[in-house]
């Protein structure tokens, strides 16, 4: 029905997170390393600063040359930096795709298999449930969908707004998803059989428009005053880290609602395997 072989993803366009089992992992591995990069940047600047000041102190006719040279190494260590930020994104984004496009593959495959087992299609199983109220839970805001474009509004305005704020907590991340989403209801089965390959389509397109926004704003740290390098690393590592959390939290909440339209399917087809049952046998009767 909409089961078709998995596109793979190279092994070196995972870079560091090659290795990990999952997105949670990823994380963590991405948090330690960006922290990591962040302090062996400030160590290298603190180095200059303490050399700086031995000049100061001997009356060195070198100071001034040093300082421009240290001014545009600083520069230059910043630019380093955000590319590295840059690529390690692209190798999150990387995994994060591969880790959501298998987990939606597998499950489209298991319901293309179940309804190929039992003779069904989505037609059949709309004919054969029309009327009988069966009822199944999922997002307000995502009764008729895979709920994946607004997880991707949601994304890019958290990402969008990360220039703005000092500290924005994982918490405070996932509200903004719950409320984008909105509360649990009830809705008729049939509105849920949605083509789960489809939502993995979309999913890498929301991961690319987040990828495209983040690399934009961390392009906007790089500068020429070096007295601003400090802190616009520290900008960058920020940008960098809550937007993988972002990206992290939105597949949780694709994966969850690709698992509700499984349920869906699932809920179909036992109700109108009995449903074509009862009818046959009333056939049979006549």
């Amino acid at each position: 029905m909409f089961y078709t072989k998995n596109e793979q993803v190279s092994d070196k366009a995972l870079g560091i997170y090659v290795s990990c089992e999952s997105v949670e992992e990823a994380l963590i591995n991405s948090i330690t390393e960006s922290y990591e990069d962040l302090a062996n940047f400030n160590e290298a600047l603190a180095s200059f600063d303490i050399k700086e000041q031995e000049l100061i102190c001997s009356e060195s006719t070198e100071l001034d040359a040093f300082r421009e040279e240290a001014a545009n190494k600083g520069t230059g260590f910043l630019d380093t930096l955000i590319k590295k930020i840059q690529t390690r994104l692209h190798q999150f984004v990387a995994f994060v795709i591969k880790k959501y496009t298998e987990q939606a593959f597998k499950i489209a495959k298991k319901v293309n298999g179940d309804l190929e087992k039992n003779d069904l299609n989505e037609a059949k199983l709309k004919n054969a449930l029309e009327g009988k109220g069966v009822k199944i839970k999922t997002y307000e805001n995502t009764t008729t969908s895979t709920g994946i474009q607004a997880l991707t509004k949601c994304l890019a305005d958290i990402i969008d707004s990360l220039s703005t704020v000092d500290d924005i907590s994982t918490k405070e991340i996932d509200e903004k998803f719950k409320t984008i989403l909105g509360k649990e209801v009830e809705v008729d089965v049939t509105s849920q059989l949605i083509d789960i390959k489809a939502g993995a389509t979309e999913f890498k397109e929301l991961c690319e428009d987040a990828e495209n926004r983040l690399a934009l704003l961390l392009g906007s740290y790089k500068t020429d005053k070096a007295e601003d390098s400090k802190e616009n690393a520290k900008k960058a590592n920020f940008v960098a880290l809550k937007g993988r959390v972002a990206i992290t939290t939105a597949m949780r909440y694709a994966a969850k609602q690709a698992t509700r339209i499984a349920i869906a399917y699932g809920t179909a087809i036992r109700t109108a395997k009995k449903a074509i049952a009862k009818a046959t046998k009333s056939e049979d009767e006549e």
